[in-house]
């Protein structure tokens, strides 16, 4: 079911990419490497068939899911081996408190930890 909501998310950003926001990796830089692309894509928190998809549709590389899943690896890219240093999540967390992050729960601390900090730590 989740995949084929991101397929349908796929073709109806594909029909508008122009009020995506500037921050999307498919609309920021389009002279970027393909890996560096899939990297974007693997820091928002997409999974491998998604990311596969975005390619596919969106910039149109066709790539396969092996293959995708080599370049992942090469790059370190995992969710739960490599985890940040304690001190970089407790000074993450205390910079989120003392700005707009103060009222978030913890599930919502985490995910604004893995967007915007690049950090890989449990919840």
């Amino acid at each position: 079911m989740k995949l084929f909501a991101v397929f349908t998310f796929i073709l109806v950003c594909s029909t508008s990419l122009a009020v995506l926001p500037s921050y999307w990796p498919a609309i920021r830089n389009n002279a970027a490497m393909r890996d560096e692309i899939i990297v974007n894509y693997f820091n928002l928190g997409l999974t491998a068939p998604e990311i596969a998809l975005f390619l596919v549709s969106v910039q149109v590389i066709g790539i396969s899911l092996r293959q995708l899943k080599r370049i992942l690896r090469r790059f370190g890219c995992t969710r739960r081996r490599r985890r940040s240093s304690l001190n970089e999540v407790v000074e993450a967390v205390e910079k989120e408190l003392r700005g707009s992050g103060s009222l978030l729960g913890y599930r919502a601390m985490h995910q604004r930890l893995i967007n915007q900090h690049g950090l890989v730590t449990t919840r």
